[in-house]
């Protein structure tokens, strides 16, 4: 049977149809070879991107910080008038090169740790910054993610207005709760550290969802303590490696959900981004997944076994 599922933090509708992933394919996704030599992002090309906000590191650079030259957002207030009512996009957009190893990846603990230790030292200045209601902490890794560079990076995006799936979300803030407290016990684990669970969740929305959540409720990553940016940076290397050897390199889109100052409880979340979505999705705003979250855990928890010495 196809299952319905309902995410009780959003609402949003999630079907799940395994079966799907056995339907004829003559439509491959073929990942784009990676041709040219030179990247801005590793060193000695520091002058190829705009100067520097943030470095890790002194002589030698662990990560770097700079605006990015194509921003999304920017830090300037207009409006105009005509058929509808137009704003200015207001706002910081920054890129976190990562490390300076341009094949380094989430699988490296101290890629995963001085990547964690910047994003919580720019969302500490962002935060502080006028008419910033919302700050996006975001990975995009592979062709499929968005990504247009393959250096490591992530990019952060301070703004001006808290996203609709947030407010509604903050409104079902108790939901989180339960959530953690049945995930906690269900066959949807993957793994609890001291810090954090890890699980598959209930109304994943993309094959391979995985949740990382801290125990302790907060409602940012600046309440991160030096053991949570060591564990979490440990648990997201050991869940990278099992989830590659699983199901390859693949692309993915990681996300730190969290607020500035309401009632929240944050989470880091990977999704994978092995679908496509297509038009019974735009239509219907439902989302349609072929791997069964109770399945996927099985699968990553045999993995990490398997990674035991």
């Amino acid at each position: 049977m196809n299952e319905l599922r309902i995410n009780p933090l959003n609402g949003k509708k999630i079907i799940f149809c395994p079966d799907r992933m056995k339907r004829p394919r003559d439509i491959k996704i073929v990942p784009v070879k990676e041709k040219k030599k030179f990247c801005p992002f590793c060193p000695g090309n520091e002058d190829k991107t705009p100067p520097e906000i943030f470095r890790l590191g002194e002589k030698k650079w662990k990560t770097r910080v700079f605006k990015n030259a194509f921003p999304i957002v920017k830090p300037e207030f207009g409006s105009v008038h005509n058929d509808f009512y137009v704003l200015s996009a207001f706002g910081y957009h920054e890129i976190v090169v990562e490390s300076p190893n341009h094949h380094s990846d989430f699988r490296n603990i101290e890629h995963i740790r001085n990547t964690i230790i910047t994003y919580i030292e720019r969302f500490k200045d962002l935060s502080k910054r006028k008419h910033i209601k919302y700050i996006s902490i975001f990975k995009n890794h592979g062709d499929a993610s968005g990504a247009s560079l393959r250096h490591p990076h992530s990019q952060i995006m301070a703004i001006n207005f808290i996203p609709n799936e947030i407010k509604v979300e903050l409104k079902h803030i108790e939901e989180m709760k339960r959530i953690l407290s049945v995930e906690s016990k269900s066959e949807r684990l993957i793994m609890k550290t001291k810090r954090f669970v890890v699980f598959a969740p209930f109304f994943s929305e993309s094959p391979y969802e995985v949740w990382i959540v801290p125990k302790k409720k907060m409602r940012n990553i600046s309440y991160f303590t030096k053991s949570d940016i060591s564990d979490v940076s440990k648990t997201i290397s050991t869940l990278m490696k099992a989830m590659k050897s699983l199901i390859g390199d693949f692309s993915y889109n990681l996300v730190v959900k969290q607020v500035l100052k309401d009632d929240y409880h944050m989470r880091i979340m990977i999704r994978p981004r092995l679908e496509i979505s297509a038009g019974f999705e735009i239509d219907t705003d439902a989302v349609v997944n072929t791997a069964i979250p109770e399945k996927v855990a099985e699968l990553i928890r045999k993995k990490l076994r398997a990674q035991k010495p």
